[in-house]
């Protein structure tokens, strides 16, 4: 097979093989750069109103633009249309479904079009049902009302996601003007009355949950910013903190928070004599809605001098525990080992006694790998993964080879890899990539192992 000449140029990184999917696929979901809340979007020139849908834009990423019913006007509605077209970003990741048969709170696009407005996935537009409390705050801000804060409480179903609302929490507003407390409804909805103009921290709490600090005290934008004469820009006010929430005079304001169901798995980790180890990391993987656990853990503990772990908060669910079981990461020199069969946390009840026991630690090693093109001189910009005799990545090096074309990598005394490298030339000819695939068995403690890439076909169906 002929080698394009140009192999050399630089490397692309748009076509890369199966192996390195997770590392390199792009991004299809919409990116969303604003923080604009319900409450705070009132103010601007958008039309806002109270809509039913009458025409549903589609299931999936939708079929074309919903048609509405106008029942209520909030901000710059149009008095001479009743109903209109609404254009959802159908057909793309911004598409925002509108069902048919159901009331929204839209936030339309200002600029009219000959058949109708636009709305995005982005934006604050929101379901009237089981917001029926911040429908009321956004009418109380447009009849210029006493401030109000509204918000709910959510149950965290992972690092990234929100479940249902949690009823009979507690929220508390606090700032030096004073302290505000009030207890959330049944779909964990909060409304906060009373405030004066201000910043107010703001808590969470109800027994058997604990507060999901990463979500509560996220820093978005700050939607209102004052002019620093000496610097002469625009500037957040120093008084908005993570876990604060800015009220201003005769508006709403509008923040969730979330908790964590405070549930517990714990046990002890010893070693193969039945020793107790301290310092170990243990890990909770939750499973999918398939029967693979994420890859990487929900929530970690460290055994104390005794050996006894305990990881908590955790939300209901089946949980893979054990240690150094994440993939792509093999940095912890005990080998990976995890409890014998899922764990299934469900109520409030700890689950207890899930030990383990340890083999022996690895000698940690160091691989020097040396990269090398089909002429056989060193090859920069070269993509390198070590997997397991089994085939699981275990690491992926976080640069690309040097000029010199060698790496050194973390390898294990009397453990079996698989070197995996890809290079993708911008000009292949009558070739997809090179790589290479070469099995070794660490026996030293700096091995050196030659890796050739070769032209590369990706597979193709018949």
């Amino acid at each position: 097979m002929k080698v394009h000449r140009s192999y050399r140029d630089t490397a692309k990184s748009a076509l890369v093989p199966a192996a390195l999917l997770i590392f390199a696929a792009p991004a299809i979901a919409c990116s969303c750069f604003s923080n604009a809340t319900p409450c705070s979007s009132l103010s601007g020139s958008d039309p806002v109103f109270v809509a039913l849908v009458l025409k549903d834009s589609g299931e999936g990423l939708g079929t074309g633009p919903a048609r509405v019913r106008i029942e209520e006007g909030l901000v710059n509605s149009p008095e001479s249309q009743s109903e209109v077209e609404i254009h959802t970003n159908a057909g793309s990741s911004c598409y925002r479904r509108l069902r048919a048969g159901e009331r929204y709170v839209i936030y339309a696009n200002n600029q009219l079009r000959t058949n109708g407005w636009s709305i995005s996935g982005c934006g604050p537009t929101f379901p009237v049902s089981g917001n029926e409390h911040l429908l009321d705050a956004l009418r109380n801000a447009v009849r210029k009302g006493p401030s109000r804060l509204v918000g709910k409480v959510l149950r965290m179903r992972n690092q990234y996601e929100t479940a249902e609302g949690i009823a009979g929490a507690t929220v508390t507003a606090s700032s030096p003007l004073g302290q505000h407390s009030a207890t959330t409804g049944e779909s964990g909805e909060f409304e906060i009355f009373g405030l004066l103009p201000g910043f107010y921290r703001l808590e969470v709490s109800k027994p058997g949950f604990e507060s999901a600090d990463a979500y509560n005290l996220r820093q978005p934008p700050a939607n209102y910013r004052t002019f620093n004469k000496v610097t002469k820009q625009y500037e957040a006010d120093p008084e908005d903190k993570p876990g604060t929430v800015q009220i201003l005079a005769q508006a709403c304001a509008d923040r969730d928070l979330a908790l964590w169901p405070d549930r517990s798995v714990s046990g002890r980790v010893l070693d193969a004599q039945g020793a107790p180890l301290s310092g170990v990391t243990v890990q909770a993987f939750p499973f999918k809605e398939g029967d693979r656990p994420t890859p990487s853990p929900l929530r970690v503990a460290k055994t104390d001098a005794n050996g006894d772990y305990a990881i908590r908060p955790l939300p209901d669910g089946e949980y893979l525990i054990g240690v150094n079981i994440a993939p792509y990461d093999d940095s912890d020199a005990h080998p990976p080992t995890h409890a014998a069969s899922p764990v299934r946390i469900a109520e409030a009840l700890p689950v207890k006694n899930i030990d383990l026991r340890l083999p022996p630690k690895r000698t940690s090693a160091t691989l020097h790998l040396h990269i090398a093109g089909p002429d056989g001189a060193p090859l920069s910009g070269v993509f390198v993964q070590l997997a397991d005799s089994a085939g699981r990545t275990r690491f992926t090096a976080a640069q690309k080879t040097p000029s010199s074309g060698l790496l050194k990598m973390p390898v294990y005394l009397g453990e079996a890899y698989i070197v995996r490298a890809f290079y993708f030339p911008n000009e292949t000819g009558n070739f997809d990539y090179l790589g290479a695939k070469v099995p070794i068995t660490v026996t030293t403690l700096n091995p050196e192992v030659r890796a050739v890439l070769t032209p590369q076909r990706y597979l193709r169906n018949p």
